[in-house]
């Protein structure tokens, strides 16, 4: 069973992403959901920190934002990300 909030894939989630055919930009979702007591303050930070290391291996961010409203099912996110990495190693490689 895969945990849904997972921080890290597993071996074989690596396996089978890497088995993808398909060569150029990937697009990483990033859904959040924050712990109360500052948890959304310290992603932001991190959020400042991590850039100099997008910059080294061709990544950007292409949207961050708040979600407002969950128009199908129940969701229930603090934040939302989309992060553009240049090729499937670039990703695995901030792994």
């Amino acid at each position: 069973m895969i945990e849904i909030n997972a921080m890290s894939p597993t071996p074989k989630q690596i396996q089978a992403y890497l088995a993808i055919e398909h060569d150029g930009p990937v697009v990483m979702l990033n859904l959040l959901k924050f712990k109360p007591g500052g948890a959304a303050t310290e992603y932001r930070k991190y959020g400042v920190e991590v850039q100099e290391l997008f910059s080294k291996i061709g990544a950007r961010v292409i949207f961050s934002g708040q979600p407002e409203v969950c128009l199908i099912g129940n969701a229930d996110w603090d934040a939302v990300t989309l992060v553009e990495y240049p090729n499937k190693m670039a990703r695995i490689n901030m792994v």
